[in-house]
């Protein structure tokens, strides 16, 4: 089993931290390979001899563990389940932390297991381990051995949930977040659309447990007119995409169901956590073959279901609370292309933005948030960015129009800090006038802004200095970073690029790509759109 490098950094960085401490907690985005790394850790715990237990809490983080190993390792583990037992053959056991905690005549289930015999705890979805029922089994495990070995994983705990988790685990071994994984080219990139219905109105809605009341919510979520309100530009913006719906209410989700199957009958089902366990499998297989585009769900794909299809996520509810709604929006993160674990990030995003599936959109609904600070996008992607900054880039963006929030973000910041500095400079400005000198340290021939030759940029000096709103926005649409750039060094770019245009030359982005690869950069913006594709069809290998 091939692990990626910020895999393999996060074994080795966790292995290192078990040296010293008992415990260790993995943060890892949904869709970068939590599981492919605690089978890891299984295997080299299994290849020195030793016996190693995987917990967690949904049948769906059972059954996927369990298929990987077989596949990966070439051992089947024993499920402790319900009906399902595991003996003590089983070098590896899979278990749900409800079974281990269930009891006859008082007796815990988990004492079928004698902790000496265990040299590895690993709890998947980790965030839930600082309930009461994991906190007990853990204690059960840690007191019968001191020596075991716990590992948490999970791909969001928050500032918050972080700090109470620190009564679980010792450190923090290793931490790779979604927009890691987009910046890197492992995951795809989020566009984000605001739909606003006037009808929506959360400003009455208690705040309970640090989220929306539940019941309070309920009520505005399954009138007539919010629900037609979400689901109509859900239609129309998601078009052929397969889509996740996320409701707050059963009664919700059953609704929003309905409503889709009269405009395309057939086209959506809905689950939530009282579905049969078969029949939910059977219904999610026909979502991820594709004939069903819309499954509607309430808390119940949050955790544990892989569907790299899944081009849109549409929050028909509303949340406080980061972690949520960062597990909703990384359902749909995983891309469809295999990506090579030797692949550089630019490679990886353009083969990524070459995909039947370039992109992720998430649909967002606004109305009156009233006092409430709901999450999106901009929270997960740009989480730290000053609130007023954010809300400035949020209320720009027109309505229902798809933005990349991290861009949106930046160019809002861009824009207060800019803003905030030329009000200074402006009472300054008789005085700088007398000193400002332009300097012009850059070389007036053919600029590549993705190599060290031809370019060195010059740290501005003043406002007066720094690249326009408009040459930064052009010019991050090519691929290229503005940062420590001069106004003159942009415009000198943004001349290169236009002049390359005129005459049919490549884009710097397009010779990047091909002079990584080794392939000729002397040739028209035509030929290397042809010869990239080719690159792309062929797995990003060289044909000749």
């Amino acid at each position: 089993m091939e692990l990626r490098d910020y895999q393999n950094e996060a074994v080795d960085k966790t292995r290192e931290a078990l040296a010293n401490n008992k415990s260790a907690l993995v943060v890892m985005a949904t869709g970068l390979g939590k599981t492919v790394v605690m089978i890891d850790m299984i295997h080299k715990c299994l290849a020195k001899g030793g016996r190693a237990m995987l917990v967690a809490h949904r049948d769906e983080l059972i059954r996927q563990p369990a298929d990987r190993v077989v596949r990966s390792l070439g051992i089947k583990p024993g499920i402790e389940k319900a009906a399902e037992k595991a003996e003590r053959h089983h070098k590896l056991v899979i278990a749900s932390i409800q079974t281990l905690c269930s009891q006859t005549l008082d007796i815990k289930r988990w004492t079928k297991f004698d902790p000496k015999d265990f040299n590895l705890l690993l709890i998947d979805e980790a965030h839930h381990a600082i309930s009461p029922s994991y906190r007990e089994f853990i204690k059960y495990m840690q007191d019968g051995n001191p020596n075991i070995k716990l590992v948490g994983v999970t791909a969001t705990p928050d500032r918050g949930d972080r700090l109470a988790m620190g009564s679980v685990f010792d450190v923090c071994s290793y931490d790779y977040n979604i927009k890691d994984g987009i910046d890197d080219g492992w995951l795809v990139p989020i566009k984000q659309s605001f739909v606003t219905v006037g009808t929506l109105d959360y400003s009455k809605v208690k705040t309970v447990a640090g989220d929306l009341c539940g019941v309070e919510l309920a009520m505005i979520l399954e009138e007539e007119k919010n629900l037609h309100g979400m689901v109509h530009p859900t239609l129309e913006l998601a078009g052929d995409r397969q889509t996740i719906i996320f409701a707050g209410t059963v009664r919700q989700a059953k609704l929003i169901s309905e409503i889709i199957n009269r405009h395309k009958p057939g086209a959506s089902a809905w689950v939530s956590g009282k579905t049969p366990e078969k029949e939910r499998r059977d219904l999610l297989a026909q979502f991820a073959s594709g004939s069903i585009q819309y499954v509607v769900n309430v808390q119940v794909l949050v955790e544990g279901f892989d569907a790299p299809p899944v081009g849109c996520v549409s929050m028909m509810t509303a949340t406080k609370v980061r972690a949520k709604y960062t597990q909703c929006v990384g359902r749909g993160t995983r891309p469809t292309v295999h990506l090579p674990s030797d692949s550089s990030a630019m490679t990886r995003k353009e083969m990524i933005a070459q995909s039947n599936k370039p992109d992720l959109l998430v649909l967002d609904f606004k109305g009156n948030a009233g006092r409430h600070k709901l999450i999106t996008t901009f929270d997960v992607l740009a989480g730290d960015t000053p609130d007023d900054i954010k809300q400035s880039a949020m209320q720009a963006v027109p309505d229902a129009t798809p933005i990349d929030p991290m861009e949106e973000a930046e160019r809002a910041r861009a824009a207060a800090e800019l803003s905030e500095e030329m009000e200074e400079a402006e009472q300054k400005r008789l005085i700088e006038q007398a000193s400002i000198k332009m300097a012009s340290k850059y070389v007036s021939r053919p600029i590549d802004p993705f190599s060290d030759s031809g370019f060195v940029p010059v740290q501005p000096k003043t406002v007066k200095e720094m690249p326009t709103i408009k040459q930064i926005e052009f010019l991050s649409k090519q691929g290229i970073n503005c940062q420590g750039l001069t106004r003159k060094q942009a415009g000198s770019l943004t001349y290169q690029v236009m002049l390359r245009r005129k005459r049919g030359k490549p884009s710097f982005r397009q010779e990047a790509i091909l002079r990584e690869h080794g392939l000729d950069t002397d040739v028209t913006a035509r030929q290397a759109k042809t010869m990239i594709q080719e690159l792309a069809d062929a797995g990003w290998k060289r044909t000749t």
